[in-house]
């Protein structure tokens, strides 16, 4: 079990571990045995990875919806392995994709040990596997790998003031569009004017990203076209959401690579957690999707996730649940 913060250099851990098994005579393994699987059913994923490791690693690297049948057809019958697993907190439990992967292909200590397989796991929130690889006893050990020189962590972002606690921005809506004027309401239009305060702070055009609270979702963005298609009637906000599947957009990562002219929000819906790396130079404001019941896992993989890391500058802010980084 390989972990270490968000951001902070998994991949190059990865990389790492794949080029001692190929260079080093004592140890080596065969590169058409090395697998980089996942349980996360992710295309942005692959991608990344396909972008990141070598053509002839490409063959080899599967998320959930290829590891049923794909993966099992090209792992059988292989001795002297090497399986990295990317985020192992992820379709992990009993009866999900990677229990039912891993029983199809008798996994098990005694198969490892016969078929020389060694498992490298990877997270920054490795949730109960970081206790469970005890029960491997001497076959199994946990190594936490530190950042490089530069990186910028959540507790980083913390020291700095630029974490807020995040609020409730679902706004209720009678049948015209109009607000519903009641406390909650209330509250969501003082949560809205911080985030208008905190735009102004930032200055310098930037990408806001705001995860949208669940369905419907129009109304939330209706609320912020009628307050922020204008302030102060010099600073002009466009508007980005990933809702309407018809027309076609650049991924996120590839757009907020770019210095925008003008303040843009982006709406997402469920984008943007954990794998997901983003350029941090242009960032403004991050708004995290409010929950009563925050599962700490989710917040620190989410948008305060895409904030940490080697490419962020010094005055983007995130609204998240604060509690979560503290535990």
């Amino acid at each position: 079990m390989c972990y270490g913060l968000t951001q902070s250099g998994k991949t190059a851990v990865m990389v790492g571990v794949i080029y001692f098994y190929i260079k080093n005579v004592n140890y080596f393994i065969p590169i058409e045995n090395i697998f980089i699987i996942t349980g996360l059913s992710s295309c942005d994923w692959k991608k990344q990875m396909l972008e990141r490791f070598p053509e002839p690693l490409h063959n080899q690297i599967f998320h959930r919806n290829e590891l049923d049948i794909k993966f099992i057809k090209k792992f059988k019958g292989k001795k002297d392995v090497l399986l990295l697993m990317d985020e192992v907190q992820v379709a992990g439990k009993i009866n999900q994709t990677i229990s039912k992967v891993f029983n199809e292909l008798n996994f098990n200590i005694d198969f490892f040990l016969e078929n020389d397989i060694k498992i490298v796991q990877f997270s920054a929130t490795p949730d109960g596997h970081i206790y469970s690889i005890c029960n491997w006893d001497r076959h199994g050990c946990k190594i936490k790998y530190n950042p490089g020189i530069g990186y910028t962590s959540c507790f980083d972002l913390w020291d700095d003031d630029r974490i807020f606690q995040y609020k409730s921005l679902k706004v209720d809506f009678d049948k015209h569009l109009n607000p519903i004027n009641t406390e909650a309401t209330k509250k969501v239009f003082e949560a809205i004017n911080e985030i208008e305060d905190c735009i102004k702070y930032i200055g310098e055009p930037s990408w806001h990203i705001i995860r949208l609270p669940c369905y419907p979702y129009d109304e939330i963005i209706y609320e912020f076209d009628e307050r922020f298609e204008l302030i102060e009637g010099e600073t002009k906000y466009s508007y980005f959401n990933d809702i309407d599947k018809e027309k076609y957009y650049p991924t996120i990562s590839e757009l907020v690579v770019n210095r925008p002219k003008e303040h843009i929000f982006i709406f997402i819906k469920e984008k943007l957690r954990c794998a997901s790396t983003l350029n941090g130079e242009n960032l403004g404001l991050l708004y995290e999707r409010f929950s009563k019941e925050p599962d700490d896992t989710t917040i620190i993989q989410g948008l305060i996730g895409r904030m940490t890391g080697y490419t962020t500058n010094n005055r983007s802010i995130c609204f998240t649940n604060k509690e979560s980084i503290v535990k």
